[in-house]
């Protein structure tokens, strides 16, 4: 089985929020940041994924010389979980733990040393009960969101994820944050990138 290329997660800042899901993606479909909503196999059934909208390179940017988006969809509008697509995951009851084989230790917010047992300390996370993590450098405790997770792990109730990516090849643009920010009632947003 070929690994995970990787997807690119925008998620609230504040990982207890989640904003209706409806009105989110209205906006984007009529920013044109979505495009048409798509069969996807191999997808859960409530998550709504969708194609590259017309303006998704105005909101989206990318390094390299050979960025190579595979997945247009087919005539029937399927497209197989190897492309790139849009997918608007639906609100969880709680926060979740989002990482892959590409996460690496976090950084302590107060010392800013690595927690390299991070792992551990994770396996039995949950919220509210085992939220926090403790540092062994300064003996801080802190929620585990507020750790610097590099960019590569994150928490949250809803995401909006950009499928088949690899990490560092694409950047949001100002414009997608302005427009999530306005479409969410005023919700800060970040993001990171994971790979199965």
């Amino acid at each position: 089985m070929p690994l995970h290329t990787g997807r690119l997660l925008l998620t609230p800042e504040d990982p207890l929020k989640a904003p209706p899901a409806e009105p989110l993606r209205s906006a984007l479909m009529q920013a044109a940041f979505l495009g048409t909503p798509l069969s996807l196999a191999g997808c859960a059934p409530d998550t709504a994924a969708f194609a590259l909208g017309d303006r998704f390179f105005d909101f989206v940017g990318f390094t390299g010389c050979a960025v190579q988006l595979d997945g247009l969809p087919d005539t029937a509008g399927t497209i197989s979980v190897g492309g790139c697509h849009l997918r608007l995951n639906p609100a969880s009851a709680q926060p979740r733990f989002l990482h892959g084989r590409n996460t690496r230790p976090p950084r302590c917010p107060a010392c800013g040393k690595s927690l390299h047992q991070w792992s551990k300390q994770m396996a039995s996370w949950s919220w509210p009960e085992h939220s926090a993590l403790a540092c062994p450098a300064c003996s801080k405790v802190s929620d585990a969101w507020h750790w610097d997770w590099r960019g590569r792990a994150g928490f949250a109730r809803l995401t909006l994820g950009i499928e088949e990516v690899f990490p560092g090849e694409a950047t949001p643009l100002p414009g997608l944050f302005a427009l999530l920010e306005q479409a969410s009632d005023g919700l800060s947003w970040h993001w990171f990138v994971v790979q199965d």
